[in-house]
């Protein structure tokens, strides 16, 4: 299995945690930003040409990359005589704070999937992967599958932005004494790394999806 995979799987199993930049405040962040609005915008959407071409719009930017620039700012590999100017005084928090607002103020997670089609697409290949799968086969075999599969779309259409409204029930209700085992759970985390890896999700992308999957397992399995 891939390093990437044994990572995904431990968070799924809760075992650790994923997203080196996960922590970033994002009011804390927009409060901290204030200065650089002048130069980028309130959102950080204003294209700024650079020297080296490119451009400096920071609505969106993936949060690891955002720290990454302004340290290299800081430690000189990088240089802009305003850039060193309000770089020094930031401590690494206030920098994780501000990469998390400007990455909320880029396309939403909903978005950068692709829509409600590419995310049904993807719960499609997880059904297939898990009526495939000898651990899930029995369970998934009872369900209606087209039911299943409308309520999962919609769910993650809904938790990732999306226009679209879950209406089926809480995860612990709709698991009460469904019995669901530690083995279930692998098995559904491994066909997401499969599905992950059909479909090519980048890494932020997954991240995000892991964080938002997560948090379920405590109200799926056991109960």
């Amino acid at each position: 299995m891939k390093g990437y995979v044994k990572i995904a799987l431990a968070v799924l199993l809760g075992m650790t945690a994923l997203s080196a930049h996960g922590a970033g405040d994002i009011q804390m962040g927009k409060m901290k930003a204030a200065y650089c609005a002048t130069c980028h915008g309130e959102d950080g959407k204003r294209d700024l040409p650079l020297i080296t071409g490119g451009s400096s719009r920071l609505a969106g930017m993936e949060p690891a990359k955002f720290v990454r620039a302004l340290k290299d700012y800081r430690e000189g590999r990088r240089f802009h005589p305003m850039m060193q100017f309000f770089v020094i005084p930031l401590a690494e928090k206030d920098m994780e704070d501000m990469a998390a607002w400007y990455a909320s103020q880029g396309p939403n997670l909903y978005e950068r999937l692709g829509g409600r089609e590419a995310i049904n697409a993807v719960v499609k290949d997880l059904l297939a992967n898990g009526m495939a799968d000898p651990r899930l086969h029995p369970r998934l075999s009872k369900m209606n599958a087209a039911k299943c599969e409308l309520m999962l779309t919609n769910q993650l259409c809904e938790a990732t932005g999306g226009p679209c409204k879950y209406t089926g029930r809480d995860m612990k209700t709709a698991h009460a004494g469904k019995n669901v085992t530690e083995v279930e759970w692998q098995g559904f985390a491994e066909n997401l790394m499969k599905t992950f890896d059909r479909f090519n999700v980048p890494a932020r992308e997954r991240n995000e999806l892991l964080n938002l999957i997560v948090p379920m397992k405590a109200d799926i399995v056991g109960h």
